[in-house]
């Protein structure tokens, strides 16, 4: 981790993937719960300075910070007023979101989910 606030640093297309540790649940997961929200800094975002967060008006200002309330749901950016929604594609080690998403719906299959 490049910041000093412990916050997770993934690409978008990690954050993308279903099978990354970010979108996993368990007792050595980063979540230990399906209801546990998490906050991930998605590294390679156009909003992202790729600055060392050490202070707080660093990681407001400078970081691309998002949020997932619970596991299945997408990953919403925290910040800002464009609207840019998207699903990642089932390969997402080639074919990464768009730069600038800040709705990324990782690529569960939600028919197995209860």
């Amino acid at each position: 981790m490049a910041n000093s606030f412990g916050i997770t640093e993934v690409t978008l297309a990690q954050l993308g993937d279903s099978t990354h540790a970010v979108n996993a649940v368990g007792s050595t997961a980063a979540r230990k719960s399906v209801y546990q929200p998490m906050v991930v800094r998605a590294t390679n975002h156009d909003d992202d300075g790729g600055a060392n967060a050490t202070t707080q008006a660093l990681v407001e200002s400078d970081c691309a910070l998002f949020l997932s309330r619970r596991h299945g749901e997408p990953w919403e950016k925290v910040g800002g007023l464009k609207q840019v929604i998207v699903k990642a594609a089932a390969n997402t080690g080639t074919t990464p979101p768009a730069t600038d998403v800040t709705v990324l719906y990782p690529n569960f299959d939600y028919t197995t989910f209860e």
